[in-house]
């Protein structure tokens, strides 16, 4: 099995194209003007509820347990949910510590400790799909001619978390939980397209990434349940329009773009090139990273324009009807609180390492 470090003759020139670069990453909560921003109050408690119990549960490594809880995931879910009851927040964070543990095993960047999963394509599609069944299972959707793993059996132990996660919506209506389950069932297949790429060696085409890593960001998952979240239910007409597809889509792609952005640095110090910029710098055929860096603000900017259009039009179809359009401006706000929430914990957490890089300014200049 190769290591993350052995790259084919492609990323071998594309790397040595990287150094010597510097990439210039300006405050990206200057593109989001009066997007809110906070933390939620239980931030202490849902600390101590993840770096003990949670990550005990599923992690009996203790550095693995160290680096998440350098990670706070904690932070995470309470920028992301500033305003969330506690028994909310919860169900909340249990899919955050999920995702991340539960992806960890896939990626050659993240996998530190020698895990075979990773560098096996076999092992990765039977990963999914056993991880894919005990979702299934947990979300109670009655999907009988699926051979599911008895509860609590899974061999894949990060399934526990998801099964608290399912617990939590458990309440809410099939239609509820089965959009839940599409998007989970979206985020695990697009994983294994991703881990099939990595291992191939193939640099995709930006438009080829950009669909793909749509999937494997996890957004999708969350804004399944915001107004789950919210303690409100959107009617069928607005979580089907046509402006709700935009909200959802660019959204998803803020955080996707936030998080390659500013993860990028620890992925090329790994060898892994599965990222954005460099598949916008590829792309350009340049050796200058500004150029891949401008198109990146450009995405965000444009994002950001047609999220607040999609909302305003919503607000408008919603005039007359005075608590859909509380609800809605609430479920927009949760949506923005995504994007301020991810760029805050991003900054803050040691998952990037990024502290050392951080300007006066909140502009970011790492030496590549």
């Amino acid at each position: 099995m190769a290591s993350p470090t052995q790259t084919h003759g492609e990323f071998d020139d594309l790397a040595a194209r990287l150094r010597g670069n510097t990439l210039h990453i300006p405050n990206l909560l200057t593109i989001f003007v009066g997007w809110p921003g906070g933390v939620n109050a239980r931030l202490e408690d849902l600390r101590d509820e993840i770096n003990g119990r949670m990550l005990g549960s599923v992690i009996s490594d203790p550095a693995k347990i160290k680096k998440y809880t350098h990670a706070d995931f904690g932070f995470l879910t309470s920028t992301w949910f500033p305003n969330a009851t506690w028994s909310r927040l919860k169900v909340a964070a249990a899919f955050f510590v999920w995702a991340f543990v539960w992806d960890d095993e896939v990626d050659v960047g993240e996998n530190e400790i020698d895990n075979e999963i990773s560098g096996s394509k076999e092992l990765v599609r039977l990963y999914c799909e056993q991880s894919l069944a005990c979702a299934y299972k947990a979300l109670r959707l009655g999907y009988d001619e699926i051979r599911f793993p008895p509860p609590g059996s899974s061999p894949v132990r990060s399934m526990a978390l998801f099964e608290e996660f399912a617990k939590g919506l458990r309440g809410q209506d099939k239609g509820q939980r089965d959009l839940v389950r599409r998007e989970v069932e979206l985020l695990i297949l697009q994983v294994v397209v991703e881990s099939n790429r990595r291992q191939d060696g193939s640099m995709p085409t930006p438009e080829q990434y950009m669909c793909n890593r749509s999937g494997t960001v996890g957004a999708t998952c969350l804004l399944s349940i915001v107004d789950f979240m919210n303690g409100f239910k959107l009617p069928k007409w607005v979580m089907e329009s046509r402006e709700m597809g935009h909200i959802w889509e660019e959204t998803c792609s803020i955080c996707y773009i936030i998080n390659d952005v500013y993860s990028f640095k620890k992925e090329m110090d790994v060898g892994t090139f599965h990222n954005l910029i460099p598949v916008l710098f590829h792309a350009q055929g340049t050796n200058e990273i500004g150029g891949a860096m401008n198109r990146i603000l450009e995405m965000m900017q444009q994002a950001y324009e047609t999220f607040e259009a999609a909302a305003a039009s919503l607000l408008s179809r919603a005039k007359g009807d005075r608590q859909l359009c509380e609800n809605l401006q609430a479920y927009f706000d949760t949506c923005r609180t995504f994007t301020t929430g991810h760029i805050l914990w991003s900054l803050e957490s040691k998952r990037y390492g990024l502290k050392q890089y951080l300007q006066a300014d909140s502009s970011i200049i790492i030496p590549l």
